[in-house]
């Protein structure tokens, strides 16, 4: 019921990639945001990934002096005191993977680089899990999924959904499993208005979309590789809604989003 907020002290996009930069976190209350508390001895040069899961909210990050490593944390709402964990044997690309609590565990998809000791393909998809006891299963391909940018996942209709660039284009396919499946994923679908039995519409284009659901419907919001602006559509499990620009709302990074407040909540970020 309390929506928490991690961000930098700089601008927390990957252009700002090589800089040290400290995390602050916020929860919203009643009289709104409050002020960020430093979280000591934690950097990211890109965004973080946040979940709630088992009591707790759990953060993983790209430290500063290794982008591509995998750093664990977990915050307490009752003590508000943030314990390192440690570094992931997981490797990730473009900023860190994505988590949701789901199905019990707390699930990771990510993505890998171009480094030539991976053991998986470039721009591989990955997906791995969390116990409650926090143990963890070893990173498995997602297979047919690539992505050269983060991706980002939610849950929805009693299913893991994940959102990401398609390879290295500037066009958006999603995917999902099933609750209590094997790791197994559907293989990817580009993302177009209209029913999905439909005749095959225009691909929606970003490189960094973000899902939130809330209230029924699977929300999407993105902004084109072509602009600024950020773009909304929705899912009703058969048919995606005609994406419509949020008027003038601009960002200069993938916009965060998540359920909170009374619905919704969107994040941006402007280059001043």
């Amino acid at each position: 019921g309390t929506t928490y907020m991690v961000r930098s002290d700089r601008c927390g996009a990957w252009s700002c990639s090589g800089d040290f930069q400290y995390l602050y976190w916020s929860k919203l209350t009643p009289a709104g945001w409050t002020p960020g508390t430093w979280i000591p001895n934690q950097s990211s040069a890109p965004r973080v990934s946040l979940a709630g899961f088992n009591g707790f909210l759990y953060m993983v990050r790209a430290d500063a002096s290794d982008e591509g490593a995998v750093w664990l944390s977990k915050f307490n709402p009752d003590t508000e005191v943030w314990e390192l964990k440690s570094m992931l044997s997981y490797r990730t690309f473009a900023g860190p993977p994505a988590i949701a609590a789901f199905d019990n565990r707390l699930h990771f998809v990510g993505t890998t680089g171009e480094d030539p000791d991976e053991i998986m393909a470039p721009y591989q998809m990955w997906t791995a899990t969390m116990t409650a006891g926090e143990t963890f299963t070893p990173a498995r391909p997602i297979l047919g999924h690539t992505s050269a940018s983060r991706p980002s996942i939610a849950v929805y209709d009693n299913k893991l959904y994940v959102a990401h660039r398609a390879g290295e284009t500037g066009e958006i396919q999603y995917g999902y499993r099933q609750a209590g499946s094997n790791l197994s994923w559907t293989p990817p679908k580009y993302i177009r208005s209209g029913p999905l039995t439909a005749p095959a519409g225009p691909r929606f284009r970003s490189v960094e979309p973000a899902f939130a659901s809330v209230e029924g419907y699977l929300h999407l919001l993105f902004r084109t590789p072509e602009s600024n602006y950020v773009w909304w559509s929705y899912f009703d499990t058969c048919t995606w809604a005609t994406p419509v620009s949020l008027g003038t709302q601009k960002t200069t990074t993938g916009p965060s989003l998540t359920r909170g407040g009374n619905g919704l909540l969107l994040a941006t970020t402007a280059d001043v």
